[in-house]
């Protein structure tokens, strides 16, 4: 009988492992046929091996599976912020970049769908928990996290990683097991969630898609902000109608007199980047640096465009100008976010995490994904398409075209991203992973944008592999 057995789970561990392997060799057609310009070995070269077992803290040695898993979700130190950006994310702004501008062939691809990426992901996540789960004593598939109530199931989910979750189930992982916040782990990958969130802003009288996110007027005082702190815990976006006046130093008083006019008379000597799309040179595209003041009367103000007739943006890293907003957002973080048990406390972070944005109507930033982060308009107007991890792409197209076209669209269906318009003074909340793209829809647009480190989410406790680059995010 034991001989009996032992062949069985050997014959098990073959038999999923030949899956895996031709999981990932479909995965590798998928990327060729989506005409993303990437061969196996460059997805590899841009990993650099990240799926071995992470060396966590000591506390957590004792969970190796979820170690395991968490460990190749997240890339810590590779971010253009202090905080860790996603493995798929990585990988996907790597393929944009320049080195394959050119694609194969001669023919350029401008966007992923971070589906390929992510299948491709999985087959080597799977391989390597088949791996350890061969070695019966280090495969306990219903271990729990004992701060957050993760499963291995929950993080397989969270990562839109269907055949690791089959796997787990097949083998007794618990589907029913819910996290200190009452989810199962289905939940985490949002199946439903565009459906309802449109039925339920039609419930509410929205029926020509002002916004079709969850959106919470704050001024409904302590149950309004408690139902924030749910959505943020929950992992799910929100518009804060009218926050930024509960944060920001001097009120509605202080929005009302900052336009942008007295934010360029204010920061005009600033050296700013300035392209068609945040972060332009990254992926291989025109961008150049002005001072403030020239970029505002030429190409806001002045309405000249850049290369291909396309308005220009600014996105940038400036302590100086973001200051106000940083002081905003962390207020609103850290009253009415979970934090910092869910939220770390933005002073670890720094303010390397905010961003000044300006531009005219028609500029913003295409689709794209990475850590959690609020957005605050302080002029102007923005309109938001957002999608669940498993509808997202990622961009290196400027937005107005491709937002035109959602907008034009004869049908929406789930797969279509949900839509938003946000005003001056209201805050949008964006979970991590989640993809959104943001198109200005007024001349003088501008505001603060800052990510944050959900510790829950990017596993900070359980696989912190490598020094974050502002050196200040402390695991718990």
């Amino acid at each position: 009988m034991a001989r009996s057995t032992t062949t069985t789970r050997l014959a098990v561990a073959a038999a999923t492992v030949a899956v895996a392997v031709a999981s990932l060799l479909l995965a590798r057609a998928g990327l060729r046929r989506s005409g993303t310009p990437a061969t196996a070995r460059d997805i590899l070269a841009a990993l650099r091996g990240r799926l071995a077992p992470a060396a966590g803290p000591g506390d957590v040695a004792h969970l190796p599976l979820l170690r395991l898993l968490a460990g190749s979700r997240m890339a810590w130190g590779r971010s253009t912020t202090p905080i860790p950006i996603s493995e798929e994310a990585l990988v996907a702004k790597a393929m944009l970049a320049r080195r394959w501008a050119d694609g194969e062939g001669g023919g350029g691809v401008d966007t992923l769908r971070l589906s390929v990426i992510r299948d491709y992901l999985s087959s080597r996540r799977l391989a390597a928990v088949v791996a350890r789960c061969a070695r019966a004593r280090s495969c306990n598939v219903n271990e729990v996290d004992p701060l957050y109530g993760l499963t291995p199931l929950h993080v397989a989910a969270a990562a839109v990683d269907d055949a690791t979750y089959a796997y787990l189930r097949d083998r007794g992982a618990d589907e029913a097991a819910t996290d200190l916040v009452g989810r199962p782990p289905r939940n985490l990958s949002f199946p439903h969630f565009v459906h309802n969130a449109r039925a339920a802003a039609v419930a509410r009288g929205d029926t020509t898609a002002d916004c079709e996110l969850p959106v919470v007027d704050v001024d409904g005082g302590a149950a309004a902000w408690g139902e924030v702190r749910r959505l943020v815990g929950e992992g799910e976006p929100v518009l804060m109608r009218g926050a930024l006046r509960h944060v920001l130093d001097g009120g509605q008083a202080a929005i009302d007199g900052w336009t942008a006019d007295a934010f360029v008379a204010a920061h005009g000597e600033e050296e700013v980047t300035v392209g068609a799309v945040p972060y332009a040179r990254i992926f291989g595209l025109a961008a150049t640096k002005m001072r403030l003041a020239d970029y505002y009367a030429r190409y806001v103000r002045g309405a000249a465009a850049g290369d291909d007739d396309l308005p220009l943006y600014v996105f940038e890293q400036s302590p100086a100008a973001a200051a106000p907003g940083y002081a905003a957002l962390t207020r609103l973080v850290t009253t009415a976010f979970p934090c910092p048990g869910l939220i770390a406390h933005p002073r670890e972070v720094g303010s390397a995490s905010v961003h000044v944005f300006l531009g005219r109507a028609g500029s913003g930033a295409p689709a794209h994904i990475h850590a959690d982060a609020v957005n605050a308009v302080v002029a102007g107007v923005k309109r938001w398409y957002v999608s669940p991890p498993r509808d997202s792409v990622y961009s290196r197209t400027p937005v107005a075209a491709w937002a035109a076209a959602i907008e034009e669209a004869p049908a929406v269906t789930d797969a279509t991203p949900l839509r938003c318009t946000q005003r001056a003074g209201d805050v949008v909340y964006v979970p991590g992973e989640w993809g959104h793209a943001v198109v200005n829809g007024a001349e003088d647009t501008f505001g603060w944008a800052m990510e944050l480190l959900n510790r829950r989410d990017t596993y900070a406790h359980l696989a912190p592999r490598e020094t974050p680059r502002a050196g200040r995010v402390k695991p718990l």
